[in-house]
């Protein structure tokens, strides 16, 4: 060996580097490097530090973004205001401050603000505990916990809100009197997306490019009220349907309903007809009640044949899977998956009829576009149809649709592009089958071109109203002399009335949530009616208005929101009356709600990020996670979106009352 290293010295050096790094790794693993890549996996590894010596762990930053995502579910208007729920370190600071002010109760008291939660959005209290542990991923006592710190935040921030001159009688009764006006009118709606406004050039493609940059990973509002170009989870599907009178045809013909079956029904069965010879003057024989027990023969022989039917493609479809490999319940299909037979809809088809000696199953698909899973329910027969193949509860075949792997996947309703769904009966007692051929996971456009026609009409209604923007004083002028008829002529829109509207509905505000009450055409908007209020406030307190000019209560209020402007002529004023007044005023909650939703500046610095990352030193040694990394960490742990339990928002319920003062006041 000596010899061979002699005469050859780049063997030796490399023999030599290699032996040099390999001692170099034992000495890592012996020394406190294991331990360090130990604690990065377990979760106990320094995520970041506070002055006073105190440490967040990895597995505690996890806590903080899930604390944090169910914090944003509950429509706490002082974490909205301070903006914490978009961040997990303004979370963390936010609340410990608040658990140091002794301000943060237990179980008990998240337990009280679920119970609110679940009261505004009239759902069980159940349901939404589910939904919001699905929705963050935490235990029902963290949420429990979580709900709490929410209400220890909202105490410390109306106890420093709820001080001195702020909430003076005076300020309170004007607040009051203000948000409880009720303005009766007319109003016209310009909205940007359908105002006559001529000469709107057609956006360039630069234009179009530019709005998808901006918008195109975020979601489609259904409203209109954002932009957003992301497209859906889509497929392509094709199905097979055997109708109920094909298997019925089938069974009709068979031996199975033969004079001898028949009569043979008749003697093992005739308890069945003991109510129908009691009814009758003389004895029934089996040739006068011969088609009853036809029709109930060839039924039960139509369940059956069904049941057969059913089973015998579950069977066929597991006869093709057998063997596949599998990564977490699903299949890895091979190339030639679609030439086998019994995984694809036409191979099924076929053998059904040649089994079962049925008419040929009727085939249908949808190939030549995308559609989305909820638009199988209007497929007729299939989108009524069910499975109870994945528990008691029915499925539907667009529920199944919304769930293959390619999706996401759900792990108790196991499906995917290729493989054909279990079998769904409708109520007709017609079975279906189908397969998602293709499909296209929710993503970004790459192109202009998949969502052009959105592009144009949202970039054509900014450049709208843009011009509406610089109409406004000519709008304004030809509605103070013409009137609202004539602005609304020119415009292409109409005169909506409108009857005591507010800023703020009486129905939530007395339980500290303020909810403006809906305009036509754009329904609920709080800035809008926030400053129709300020001006209708402004006119003269009397309780004619018709004796004031048209002009004088006659103004604009520019909607950006909604790209849209409104005309409004105010004709009536119904302000509240004292004994509501005082009631209202003496509302803790409503007081407390005014206090958060007036925050000034000095507040909003004193709860900020930077104050709060200031004041307590905390330095993050680990990155943010990015959100790519979130949504592929969440891949799968999606809920539906309907209902309070699900991804929707719920309704504010009421702030905490304020208790004792923070320690930490600034």
């Amino acid at each position: 060996m000596l010899k061979i290293f002699r005469k050859n010295k780049r063997i030796a050096q490399v023999v030599l580097v290699a032996g040099s790094v390999l001692l170099l790794v034992s000495w890592l693993v012996a020394d406190g490097s294991a331990q360090l890549l130990q604690d990065v996996l377990s979760g106990t590894a320094t995520h970041a530090r506070t002055a006073d010596g105190a440490t967040v762990s990895v597995a505690d930053a996890e806590r903080m973004r899930r604390e944090t995502r169910a914090a944003s579910l509950v429509g706490s208007q002082a974490l909205a205001v301070l903006g914490a729920t978009e961040d997990p370190a303004h979370w963390y600071l936010l609340s410990r401050e608040a658990q140091e002010a002794g301000l943060v109760g237990g179980v008990g008291d998240g337990r009280a603000r679920l119970a609110d939660l679940a009261a505004a959005n009239n759902v069980p209290e159940a349901q939404l505990l589910g939904g919001l542990m699905r929705e963050s991923r935490l235990s029902s006592n963290e949420v429990l916990e979580t709900l709490a710190k929410v209400n220890g935040i909202e105490r410390m921030l109306g106890l420093v809100l709820n001080s001195g001159a702020r909430l003076s009688d005076p300020r309170m009764r004007q607040a009051s009197a203000r948000l409880q006006l009720g303005v009766t009118g007319d109003v016209v709606v310009l909205d940007a997306a359908t105002v006559n406004l001529p000469g709107i050039p057609d956006p360039t493609d630069d234009a179009l490019q530019a709005q998808l940059d901006a918008y195109g990973s975020a979601p489609v509002d259904p409203s209109g009220r954002t932009f957003g170009y992301r497209l859906p989870d889509r497929l392509k599907i094709e199905w097979m349907r055997i109708p109920a009178s094909s298997v019925t045809a089938a069974v009709e013909k068979s031996d199975s309903v033969s004079n001898v079956e028949l009569r043979k029904y008749w003697l093992e069965n005739r308890a069945e007809f003991e109510s129908a010879e009691a009814l009758s003057s003389q004895a029934p024989t089996f040739e006068s009640m011969r088609d009853v027990v036809r029709a109930r023969v060839v039924a039960k022989m139509v369940e059956q044949r069904r049941a057969e039917i059913a089973k015998f493609m579950a069977d066929e479809m597991a006869m093709a899977l057998r063997g596949m490999p599998q990564r977490n319940g699903y299949y890895e299909l091979p190339d030639d998956a679609a030439s086998r037979p019994g995984l694809t809809i036409a191979s099924l088809s076929g053998l059904v009829q040649k089994r079962f000696g049925i008419a040929a199953p009727e085939m249908g698909s949808i190939t030549e576009r995308w559609i989305e899973p909820r638009e199988l329910d209007t497929v007729p027969g299939l989108g009524t149809a069910t499975t109870d193949r994945f528990g008691a509860t029915p499925v539907t075949a667009s529920q199944l649709a919304a769930s293959v792997m390619e999706f996401g996947g759900k792990p108790t309703m196991v499906a995917q592009r290729g493989v054909p769904s279990p079998v769904l009966k409708s109520a007709e007692g017609d079975l279906f089958v189908f397969t998602a051929t293709e499909a296209d996971a929710s993503r970004a456009p790459t192109s202009v071109a998949e969502v052009r026609d959105a592009l144009v009409r949202d970039v054509r209604k900014i450049a709208a109203f843009e011009r509406l923007l610089a109409l406004e004083p000519e709008i304004s002028a030809l509605a103070g002399t013409a009137g609202l008829n004539a602005v609304a002529s020119t415009y292409g829109a109409k005169v909506d009335p409108f009857v005591e509207v507010r800023a703020a509905d009486p129905m939530f505000l007395q339980f500290g949530m303020r909810m403006p009450s809906a305009l036509p055409v754009i329904g609920a908007d709080q800035d809008v009616s926030n400053e129709l209020a300020d001006k209708a406030f402004a006119l003269p307190p009397q309780s004619d208005l018709a004796s004031l000019a048209p002009a004088d209560r006659t103004f604009v209020v520019d909607a950006p929101n909604r790209h849209s402007m409104l005309v409004f002529r105010v004709d009536a004023l119904k302000p509240m009356n004292e004994g509501d007044l005082a009631r209202l005023i003496a509302n803790d909650r409503f007081r407390s709600s005014l206090a958060l939703q007036d925050v000034d500046e000095t507040a909003l610095q004193m709860f900020s990020r930077d104050a709060l990352i200031s004041r307590y030193g905390y330095q993050q040694v680990t990155p943010e996670r990015s959100e790519a990394a979130d949504a592929t960490a969440d891949a799968g742990t999606s809920t539906p979106s309907t209902g309070a339990a699900g991804t929707e928002r719920p309704k504010s319920a009421t702030p905490a009352t304020p208790a004792t003062a923070p320690s930490k006041a600034g």
